[in-house]
């Protein structure tokens, strides 16, 4: 296979706007976690609280080749998610799994192999993703859906929602659910992690936010591959927008659905603090249930 350097230098940049993307969030969430000046003086929350006794104090730091090697497999992960209609940049057949591979690299590197409460929360963020892709492959086996069955761009091309009845459209916003509710678990230890970031030295906070950056990387990721499977709608096809034209309206409507579900996990955490009782359990009772309407779709 011959070696292509615009493919290559294409990668990088797009990995550099990932970057850009993920400390732009970072840089706003800081912002407005440090304008809430009662919110911190309480503590983030009794559940935020509890997440941040049970977080060794120096998991936020963690060694300068760790925090590297989790950033690059973050970005990685990116490579292999569609823009829209647009595909991967690194298209495989088995694009979906090696997703997944790259999240799960970069939790190891970040949390430096330990098992703590965040390895917990994050690898159950993306054992609930593993989870639906894994029924999203079997439903599109069954039914012969065109693609590679653990591709993403096969689950944009051709959204299942459109093709499954209503026991499979409540199974797919089951899972969904199931993996908002983790992933707002995820968030709210990312928050945790930053509190009092403004009291500490400048060494200190420095390395906390930078750890902080690389978390929201692998935020973003675990969320574009929540959009890739579970809103991959693209509004070029239903605008009649041809062209290199659509496949930007495309690019940019899927960052658009996935800084929202950012937002919309930011805006959960504050103002949905119940949200906060739903345990593993309860995410578990609704990723199987949604599993089981998938299987009688």
């Amino acid at each position: 296979m011959p070696f292509h350097w615009f493919e290559v230098l294409s990668g990088l940049a797009y990995c550099a706007f990932c970057a850009l993307c993920a400390a732009v969030c970072a840089r706003a969430k800081l912002r407005a976690l440090l304008d809430s000046a009662p919110r911190r003086e309480s503590g983030l929350s009794a559940a935020a609280d509890n997440i941040a006794q049970s977080t060794p104090k120096n998991h936020t730091q963690g060694s300068r080749l760790a925090v590297s090697l989790a950033s690059f497999a973050a970005l990685a992960a990116f490579l292999g998610m569609p823009l829209g209609s647009l595909p991967a940049l690194f298209p495989f057949s088995w694009g979906g799994l090696a997703v997944l591979g790259c999240l799960g690299l970069a939790l190891g590197f970040e949390e430096e192999w330990a098992w703590n409460a965040a390895t917990r929360r994050k690898a159950r963020a993306l054992g609930l993703l593993g989870l639906a892709l894994a029924f999203f492959a079997w439903y599109a086996r069954q039914r012969g859906v065109p693609g590679e069955l653990f591709s993403l761009d096969s689950y944009v091309a051709t959204p299942l929602a459109g093709l499954v009845g209503w026991q499979g459209r409540l199974g797919i916003l089951l899972l969904a659910s199931a993996f908002l509710l983790a992933a707002r678990d995820v968030q709210q230890e990312w928050a945790s992690g930053l509190a009092g970031v403004e009291e500490l030295e400048a060494g200190e906070a420095r390395a906390v936010v930078i750890s902080a950056l690389v978390r929201q990387v692998w935020i973003l990721a675990a969320l574009g591959m929540a959009v890739c499977l579970f809103v991959p709608w693209c509004p070029a096809g239903w605008l009649g927008i041809p062209g290199v034209m659509g496949i930007a309206v495309d690019a940019l409507f899927f960052w658009l659905k996935l800084l929202l579900a950012d937002y919309g996990l930011c805006l959960a955490e504050n103002t949905l603090p119940r949200l906060s009782a739903c345990t593993p359990r309860v995410q578990f009772l609704l990723a199987g249930l949604g599993a089981l309407c998938m299987l009688f779709a």
